[in-house]
């Protein structure tokens, strides 16, 4: 397996037209490549390629060792359009330092305030992805690579999160009709 054919699955259930950049961790040691997919004249995609790469330790039900890529949602709103990769490849790089940060349900703490200053947003949390009906995880020599989505949440959802459950926070999420590509959203609570 390779970055290559990573790239090429992405193809598969997000825009075929896309672009990639490589991105550097602040002090050059660590570096992912995000690729970035137009999937209408305003909305993108950004995922990681190359996270796979990390071994977490993770097998699946049969005995495969799963590896993990990256998604996020975002769009051209004039404000926080480039932050999406930054904050796509922040998170990849707590990853590579934590590979316990990376699992469903988890919160990558403060990683959107790094970009956008002046939301309410300031996390993410890993989820499985939902707005790629044609998503499928990739399965090749072995290994089972999948993605998870990074969906901006509000420090008040993060301690809802912990205070309740991650199927109530979907919930939450879902009932209020939350845009996961606007990093101005008012928060559910």
């Amino acid at each position: 397996m390779d970055n290559q054919t990573i790239a090429k699955h992405c193809t598969t259930f997000l825009s075929k037209e896309f672009r990639v950049a490589e991105f550097r961790n602040d002090d050059g040691s660590k570096h992912i490549d995000i690729m970035r997919c137009a999937e209408t004249e305003r909305d993108f995609t950004c995922a990681t390629v190359g996270l796979w790469d990390v071994d977490l330790g993770l097998q699946t039900g049969d005995d495969k060792e799963l590896r993990v890529e990256l998604l996020m949602a975002g769009d051209d709103r004039e404000k926080t359009k480039d932050a999406f990769e930054n904050i796509v490849a922040t998170a990849a790089f707590s990853i590579m330092d934590h590979p316990e940060l990376c699992g469903f349900g988890i919160v990558i703490r403060d990683v959107v305030t790094e970009y956008v200053r002046d939301t309410e947003l300031a996390h993410v949390i890993l989820l499985s992805p939902m707005l790629w009906e044609s998503y499928a995880p990739l399965e090749e020599e072995g290994r089972v690579v999948t993605w998870l989505q990074l969906i901006p949440i509000t420090e008040r959802e993060r301690a809802y999160l912990e205070e309740h459950s991650l199927e109530e926070l979907e919930q939450l999420l879902d009932d209020h009709d939350t845009d996961v590509a606007d990093l101005h959203r008012p928060s559910c609570l």
